[in-house]
């Protein structure tokens, strides 16, 4: 009879593991859900947070490599596809991985290399110029709604900017 005491409790403790496993995932997704409902710019709000972390970080270590007069403003994006940038003379040198940093107050785009950090390439651009950059674009901005505006003139970016509307 112990025996079937035995066989019992073991498929009981795993179920009871499986319905605990369960429950903490689907608590954890729901909190997520209300707190998208409550607030639905707040995933856009977090990425927008995140990409000015990521462009911050990448000011400060090109400010190690090169003057940087006025980084206010700045935006990044990171090259996904060079082969899409192959008639733009600035990405010549370009690499996949690459980061692209534009500084519209000083008017100039810094091609930098964060796997050697070295600058590879530094060029004028125009945040005002009124060319659209194209919808399929090889960089992903790390600024939300910001690099395509200040990019204009000297490539074209992909834009991962998310409009969410309240339902």
């Amino acid at each position: 009879m112990s025996k079937i005491f035995s066989f019992i409790k073991k498929p009981v403790g795993i179920l009871t593991i499986l319905l605990v496993v369960t429950a903490g995932g689907f608590g954890y997704y729901f909190t997520k859900y209300n707190a998208i409902t409550k607030d639905p710019q707040a995933i856009t709000k977090q990425k927008a947070e995140e990409a000015k972390k990521k462009t911050d970080a990448l000011v400060k270590k090109i400010s190690e490599l090169i003057v940087v007069t006025d980084a206010s403003n700045a935006v990044s994006a990171t090259i996904t596809d060079k082969e899409k940038l192959k008639d733009e003379r600035f990405f010549d040198l370009a690499q996949n991985g690459d980061d692209l940093i534009l500084f519209p107050k000083m008017m100039k785009a810094v091609l930098y290399r964060p796997s050697i950090n070295k600058i590879i390439d530094v060029g004028p651009f125009n945040p005002n110029a009124t060319a659209q950059p194209s919808v399929n674009a090889p960089a992903t901005p790390s600024a939300p709604n910001a690099a395509p505006a200040a990019v204009k003139a000297s490539t074209t970016v992909k834009t991962t900017a998310t409009s969410t509307t309240k339902r």
